[in-house]
């Protein structure tokens, strides 16, 4: 009996440690699972200037950094900067696009300057008749213009304003001379915004793209 109790604690201490060995020895290796599924991964692309500054634009509307305008309000329309050149004009209409309005380039004359003079008739041995008239009557600040398509035409005086220019057309009137106005004008460019977020929208543009130099914001009619 002795023996068998020997013989049984043998063959456990044995099976102790046939099943220690076999625990460490055994261990299966576990496949890696990636975390994200590559079809889903998002391909990355170069975009141009233009287009970050049009997706800013975007992003500041939609989380609320500018103030949302209800879609009930009716569009409201602004004159943006003075250019002398269409293309300063063109570019600016192009980055106002971006806040989600329309813009367009639109013209306007201006008077650049103001010719008082006494018209010709077409005829030359009568402009320098008109010449000597105009000395008789104590007009000598003067010049008959020799050629061009203005040939014949006496120059009393080239002004600025028209203030100026109707002062010395008086002047002359005095005078008993009935002289007049060439008025010469010059194209001035804006960018016209028809836009529902008001104003803000078009100064915070133009405080991002200009560093907030002045380009002249002015309300107009639609």
């Amino acid at each position: 009996m002795k023996n068998l109790l020997l013989l049984l604690a043998f063959l456990n201490v044995v099976y102790f440690f046939w099943e220690m060995t076999a625990s460490t020895t055994q261990v299966m290796p576990r496949q890696q699972v990636p975390l994200y599924a590559e079809s889903k991964l998002e391909k990355l692309t170069f975009v141009s200037k233009e287009e970050v500054t049009q997706q800013l634009a975007r992003k500041r509307v939609l989380e609320g950094s500018v103030t949302p305008v209800s879609a009930g309000l009716k569009n409201e329309c602004y004159l943006v900067g003075d250019f002398a050149k269409k293309s300063d004009a063109s570019r600016l209409a192009t980055g106002l696009s971006a806040v989600e309005g329309r813009a367009s380039v639109v013209s306007h004359k201006v008077f650049k300057e103001f010719w008082v003079v006494f018209p010709s008739s077409g005829d030359w041995v009568q402009s320098l008749a008109n010449v000597k008239e105009l000395k008789s009557k104590g007009v000598v600040d003067l010049w008959l213009v020799p050629n061009g398509g203005n040939k014949g035409v006496v120059s009393l005086g080239l002004y600025k304003t028209a203030d100026s220019s109707e002062k010395r057309l008086k002047e002359l009137k005095n005078k008993g001379v009935s002289a007049e106005i060439i008025r010469n004008e010059k194209s001035r460019y804006s960018v016209k915004v028809e836009i529902n977020g008001g104003i803000r929208l078009i100064q915070d543009y133009l405080n991002r793209s200009q560093g907030g130099s002045e380009s002249g914001i002015r309300k107009t009619s639609c």
